[in-house]
């Protein structure tokens, strides 16, 4: 489980290729991260674009997997008070084949 875990682009790649490997054949990864378009919202999140995710560089990255679920929209968020309001995320369900 990868819940806003927004990590520089370079090591977020290494985490992610290190992540797929990890998996036992069958095995599930749900990841939900914030959009670049987010900071136009200002309800959370890095203030960093390039520490965020969009569906198009998860599929890249999250190579080897299969896409259960694969979905970029806005949400409420409400968890905490500096984190509150609509998010823009996306969200996807990985599964490694067998």
């Amino acid at each position: 489980v990868s819940i806003f875990c927004h990590l520089p682009p370079e090591l977020r790649k290494k985490v992610h290729r290190s992540l797929i490997r990890a998996l036992k054949p069958g095995g599930v990864l749900v990841l939900e991260a914030y959009r670049p378009d987010q900071l136009e919202l200002d309800t959370g999140g890095p203030k960093v674009r390039e520490m965020m995710m969009d569906l198009e560089g998860l599929e890249a990255e999250l190579e080897g997997l299969s896409f259960a679920h694969g979905k970029e929209l806005h949400r409420p968020v409400h968890e905490g008070k500096y984190h509150n309001g609509i998010g823009s995320v996306v969200q996807i369900v990985g599964i490694k084949p067998s």
